[in-house]
């Protein structure tokens, strides 16, 4: 029985995996063929149904009125780094989304209470196929989608310390969205 059940999870996360892999792949296609503009959307519905697909993960998020530039993209941004705190957290992931108001953006931080992000890795980790050194899975395309994708809505992205100085205490991913006029 507990071979089977070793097997049965090796499996689901093989398949789990695949399936990342083949979205990743997806978005980056339809980022290079990108046909659709950019038009007012709300922020608090892109992050609220980014949320939803984690029903097991602990989410703080207190909410936003912001109305951002974007397109039907921008879920992933939200998904990939959702997605990268728990597998970096584990299952004791806490994830905080926060939103704030900077002008003719909006401010957004997604961090969590993971083993965090080395200082030499900080500046790179946006990169295509840039991974860290953790053994976690991963194909070093998530957090590059993730960047081209702020970019590509006007914004800037950072990584950083959830505690300032702490690389240990978790990761905190700063970026900024432009609002819609």
């Amino acid at each position: 029985r507990d071979a089977e059940k070793t097997l049965a999870l090796r499996l689901e996360t093989s398949i789990n995996e695949s399936t990342v892999i083949i979205n990743n792949v997806s978005t980056i296609r339809r980022l290079h063929e990108r046909r659709e503009a950019l038009r007012p959307v709300p922020l608090d519905e892109i992050i609220r149904d980014s949320i939803r697909l984690f029903p097991n993960t602990t989410i703080q998020y207190v909410g936003t009125t912001a109305v951002i530039l974007a397109d039907s993209l921008a879920r992933q941004v939200f998904i990939n780094l959702i997605g990268n705190s728990v597998k970096f957290s584990g299952t004791q992931a806490l994830i905080d989304i926060a939103v704030t108001d900077a002008g003719e953006m909006v401010r957004v931080v997604v961090s969590d209470n993971g083993p965090g992000i080395p200082d030499d890795l900080k500046p790179v980790i946006f990169d295509r196929f840039k991974k860290g050194k953790t053994g976690k899975t991963g194909k070093g395309l998530g957090l590059f989608i993730v960047r081209s994708l702020v970019e590509s809505y006007g914004g800037r992205i950072q990584a950083a310390d959830t505690v300032p100085g702490r690389t240990d205490a978790g990761a905190a991913i700063h970026f900024t969205l432009k609002k819609a006029a």
